[in-house]
This record gives structure tokens, sequence and C-alpha cells, in this order.
């Protein structure tokens, strides 16, 4: 809406407000009722973004942001509906998840927006205005001081009848948040109480050069290598086939507050996924930095530095063979019935071995394919030796191993089958729920608030 005004596509006289006073308490007494009525040019902006640019016409659809959403929010992540001035149009328009927390830090980004420690020219939306809007919208004012749990978890609880806000843990996944809120309350990075924790997960660090910048799974994997490593030598750069990054950097978060609670303190944590890919990165990025040893590809996801220990083709599907220490290999050269190569000298030791890495897969590739991958596998595994026949998802899914570890678990009340807990443990038994179905919880939301 300040976009369109700005470009001279909408005015007072065609909105019927006053658009140079938005922001201030009397401008959203005025737009709340005519979009909760759908009254006038209420009746555009309750059709959510997309659908009152559409109306504007195709200048305003040209300024719509690419993480807008459609008006259910079916194919985006973020909502478009984060906006003091539509916050009443909720409880009638349904949202994924994410979009019910992404609701709770609406107010102060668009504080920050349109006034906040560093207002633009002609704003009207002083800290004293943003708790009025508090009061009116939000219960409290205090609901609008994101810097605590109490202020969080009434702007949550008031949304959605939800404390997103579990405890005295936050988890934040939106960078605005993380980035403006000190700039907002005049401090440093660490906003919160000894009694809070703040799990920031950012791209590249709450501080630094690229803080600022956006991230995904894909660019990290760009930026820290991994895409140069991976595939065969001859091929285009290559991701990993799931989201390693995204994954990780959730893990080490988690494995982060674990280590807060033990501590017993609070503070702040700041993970960065550009951090967590090179820490992972560990023997590779020793390699290079202590030995001067550039990472390379080796044809068949083989290891840089172990030989064997890649996938072989057979008579039938291929074989991952990983033998890591010579008396592995000695045993796998007795099964094999080729005790020569336990003296060659060429094939005897690891070392030996990586220096002739070409001469030893020509000459297992040669031998695996007298037999079908799940025969070697019957054979290998007995003798200690690690290998497994390549397969698809659908048979690990299906398979023996699966069902005696539940791996594979139904989400209670709502038939949808997912991946089982990891983290097996003595006398814990995992909970699996279901996420709340679209539009489960509108009726909850007070009716009488869009009146």
């Amino acid at each position: 809406m300040v976009a369109c005004y700005k470009e001279g596509l909408i005015d007072d006289k065609k909105t019927g407000l006053s658009i140079e006073r938005i922001g201030s308490p009397e401008f959203i007494e005025t737009l709340v009722p005519m979009i909760a009525l759908k009254q006038g040019f209420g009746a555009v902006l309750a059709k959510g973004v997309h659908g009152a640019a559409e109306e504007i016409g195709p200048a305003a659809r040209a300024m719509v942001h690419m993480f807008v959403a459609t008006r259910g929010g079916e194919k985006k992540d973020y909502d478009p509906r984060l906006l003091i001035t539509t916050a009443l149009s909720y409880a009638i328009e349904p949202r994924r998840p994410i979009q019910q927390l992404h609701e709770v830090v609406a107010v102060p980004m668009a504080w920050l927006g349109f006034g906040g420690p560093n207002p633009q020219p002609g704003a009207n939306f002083p800290p004293e205005n943003l708790r009025k809007v508090g009061r009116a919208l939000l219960g409290s004012a205090a609901a609008t001081d994101y810097s605590t749990y109490e202020g969080k978890a009434l702007a949550a609880r008031t949304y959605q009848d939800r404390i997103y806000a579990r405890e005295s843990m936050v988890f934040c996944d939106l960078r605005w948040t993380m980035e403006q809120m000190p700039k907002a309350l005049g401090t440093s990075k660490d906003t919160v109480t000894e009694a809070q924790v703040y799990a920031a997960i950012t791209g590249y660090g709450l501080e630094g050069p690229y803080a600022d910048r956006p991230a995904y799974d894909y660019v990290i994997q760009a930026m820290t290598g991994i895409m140069q490593m991976t595939g065969d030598p001859d091929a285009e750069p290559a991701k990993a086939g799931y989201s390693a990054v995204d994954n990780s950097a959730g893990i080490m978060a988690a494995l982060a507050l674990v280590a807060k609670l033990a501590e017993g303190k609070g503070g702040q944590v700041d993970v960065a996924m550009f951090d967590v890919v090179l820490s992972q990165l560990n023997y590779v990025v020793a390699a290079w930095l202590n030995a001067g040893e550039r990472p390379q590809r080796h044809a068949r996801s083989a290891h840089p530095f172990i030989v064997p220990a890649q996938v072989f083709p057979t008579r039938e599907g291929w074989l991952m063979l990983f033998i890591t220490h010579d008396e592995f290999w000695r045993s796998f050269c007795e099964e094999v019935g080729r005790p020569d190569w336990v003296s060659d000298a060429r094939f005897a030791t690891i070392e030996g071995r990586r220096e002739n890495r070409a001469r030893v897969v020509e000459s297992l590739t040669g031998l695996l394919k007298t037999d079908t991958a799940a025969r070697w596998a019957a054979r290998l595994v007995p003798r200690g030796i690690v290998a497994a026949a390549v397969d698809t998802l659908d048979n690990a899914l299906a398979s023996d191993l699966v069902r005696s570890r539940e791996m594979v678990v139904t989400l209670e009340g709502s038939g949808v089958r997912a991946a089982g807990n990891p983290i097996k443990m003595p006398g814990v038994e995992p909970e699996y729920r279901a996420p709340p179905r679209l539009g489960e919880h509108n009726e909850r939301i007070p009716r009488e608030r869009v009146r």
C-alpha cells in the first residue's frame, strides 16, 4: 500500500484514507473496520496482496514481493498478511504453521518500517503508538515488546490461541527479527535475559560482512565447496541428495540448546549454516589447511583417501564397498580367493592402495562383475567387511531393519506416515502428533475482534 502510494497508483481520494497518516492509531482505527467489513478500499485490501494488486493494476502486480503467497498460502512459506492493518482479517483465511509463527513478529517489523529508532521522513509511528496498537489489537501493550518471553507469548496466544515460545527457549527463523530487534532496543546483539535462550539460525551469522544476506541450503553448498567436490570428475557441480545443510544446522542449534540447559544460563545462540558446513568438512578442511591437498572428485563416489571405498558395478546392481583397514583387506582377499593381493606391495597396505588407486579399482571392478551385488554383500558382511548393495528409498522403507527400528510411524489422528525419531532411549516413548489441518483452528479465533 505504501509502495503504491509512493508511485502514485493510489491516493487519498481513491482510498478514502489519509495515507500520509499511515502508521498512526487514527489511521489504523479507520482502516481496520474497512477491511473487516470489506467496505470501500478495505474490500480491495481484504482480498490479500495478490488480489489487491490485481485490482490496482499491472504496476502494483510488479511490486509484489517474491515471498508473497496466494490467498491460502498454498505455494509459499511466507504469508502476505503480515501487517497490522490487515491483522483482523486472519480469522477468515487459512494459513500454514510457519506463517502462524511469523505473525508474532509482524507488529514490530511494521513499526521498524514506519518509524522506530531510525524513522523515515514523514513517519508517524513512535513507540507509544505501537503500544496503543498492542492494547487495541493484541489485548495488551506487553504483546508488542518482543524482547520478552511474555510479549512473544501474548501475541502468539492472541493470534492463534497458541504459545509458540515454549518455556524460555525461543527459536527464530525470520532473519529480520534477529537483525533488527537489537537495533530497535538500542542494545548489543544479545537482547535476552539470563533466563532466556534465543537461538538464531542464519545463513552467515548475526554479525559479519554477510550478516544481512539471505541464504538457502543450495547456496551454502555452492559457497562452501560441497558442489565442487560432489559428483564424477567430468560432471557439472552437484549438490547433496537431500537438504544436508538445513538439517545439520537444526541439529547443531538443538545441541547448543542442550548445552545451555546444562550450563543453566540464558543467552544468545548464534548458528550459521555456513559455519556448520565448514565444521562438518572436518578432514577435508584439515587436508587443505595443513597439507595443501585440494579436494578432488573421484569417479563413482570414491573416498579421497581410502581405497577401496566407492561403488562398483556388479553382474546385477551396484555394490558399495568400504575397506578402511588392512585387516579387513586381508579378510576380503581370503573371501574372494585372491591371496596374492595380500602380498602385492601395491595392494597390501592402505598407503599402497591409495598410491595405486587406478590399478586397485580396475582389478576389483573385474572381480566384482562376476556376481551380483546382493550375493557379494551376503558373502562379505558376515566377515565384518562393510559392504551393501545400492538400494532405493522405497526398498529401504519396506525393509526389516526399518520395521525393527520403528522408523516409519503414523501420526496420531491423521493416518499420515512419516520417518520416526532416530534417538532411542530406554523408557522414553516418542509422541507423533499430526500438524494442524488447513483452517483447523479458524473457529477458535475470537470472531468479535473482526467487528
